[in-house]
């Protein structure tokens, strides 16, 4: 929120691109708080998607940044579900953005210690990441950029393109 707040003091709107937006909390909430923005999501969940893109005020969804815009990748909360993690950096590569920054989040460690008969029970969390691991998957999965990390139950990067002479 802070970021795209200072984005828009400084007149830019940035086109954000989220990875699994679930019901689309991220989008409503910035609309809600009057942020100036475009979005385009990709999820699973077809028919949620469809009620994010209804819901979204007229112009906020684009699916595709015009050549101005800061472009930002966002996955929060579905790392520790996918059985592939390199589906995420592979996604985001899918779809031939050059992203100027890039958010991720992922529970930390066991979240709140795990939950009760998780031998028998479906299993939603299909792995744990320890912020080591998390950080290490950054950069390996998305090459040249700068990551600051913030700590608490959740762990989030943000992740900011360097310079393109010294990206590899």
């Amino acid at each position: 929120f802070e970021d795209i707040k200072k984005m828009n003091l400084d007149g830019h709107t940035p086109w954000i691109f989220e990875i699994s937006p679930s019901h689309g909390w991220l989008p409503l909430g910035f609309a809600k708080r009057e942020l100036k923005f475009n979005f385009f999501g990709k999820n699973l969940n077809q028919p949620a998607l469809k009620k994010i893109k209804d819901w979204l005020p007229q112009g906020i969804w684009a699916d595709k940044p015009q050549d101005n815009q800061t472009k930002i990748l966002v996955c929060f909360e579905a790392l520790e579900h996918m059985a592939r993690p390199e589906d995420l950096p592979q996604s985001a590569h899918k779809i031939g953005i050059d992203f100027d920054r890039i958010y991720l989040s992922t529970p930390k460690y066991c979240l709140g210690g795990g939950l009760p008969d998780w031998k028998t029970r479906r299993l939603g969390h299909l792995r744990n990441w320890t912020p080591n691991e998390f950080l290490d998957f950054a950069n390996k999965s998305f090459k040249g950029y700068a990551w600051t990390y913030f700590d608490s139950h959740s762990m989030v990067i943000r992740g900011e393109r360097q310079d393109t002479a010294e990206r590899v």
